[in-house]
């Protein structure tokens, strides 16, 4: 499987994936990018699968979503992490799909907000995380449906050794 630079695919400050007849699968390696806060933005019937890794400190991650459009999102976090913020837009019959593996240290906090806007919308979000020693880890994930026949599912997983805590919260609303 050929996996693709997200570089490829800068254009005006915002990463742009367009329609394309097969899955893209693009790499983005957090610690190289200029700035903590980007936006990807997919057109119709874009369909890509982004593997993320380590995010820099409060890193923001703005995700538009058109119609018929499909993004699975995969974060690995295996070094210190700190703050993250994840908000994603979707219109008619978009899908995301997120799974977050988390073996990062230290505390932090995870955000995701996810907003189904239009008819047959789609999420599922998946987290796994490792806390110990004294790491204090927060997972806060919320569906906003926005519109009627949309759909959503959360599954979180963790394990804490020592002292460790994990809280995972969120709604749908």
């Amino acid at each position: 499987m050929e996996r693709i630079s997200i570089s490829n695919f800068y254009k005006n400050g915002e990463f742009i994936f367009e329609d394309n007849s097969s899955l893209l699968n693009v790499v983005l390696n957090g610690e190289e990018l200029a700035q903590n806060e980007f936006n990807l933005f997919l057109t119709e019937r874009a369909n890509v699968n982004l593997l993320i890794l380590n995010l820099k400190e409060d890193s923001i991650i703005n995700i538009v979503q058109n119609n018929n459009s499909f993004l699975r999102i995969e974060c690995l976090f295996s070094k210190e992490h700190k703050n993250t913020k994840i908000s994603a837009f979707l219109k008619k019959n978009a899908e995301i799909e997120g799974f977050f593996a988390d073996f990062s240290i230290l505390d932090f906090t995870n955000v995701v907000d996810i907003h189904l806007n239009e008819e047959g919308a789609s999420a599922r979000w998946k987290v796994a995380s490792l806390s110990s020693k004294k790491d204090n880890k927060t997972f806060d994930i919320s569906l906003f449906h926005h519109h009627g026949n949309t759909y959503g599912v959360i599954d979180n997983y963790g394990v804490c050794k020592d002292d460790g805590k994990l809280v995972f919260s969120g709604t749908s609303h």
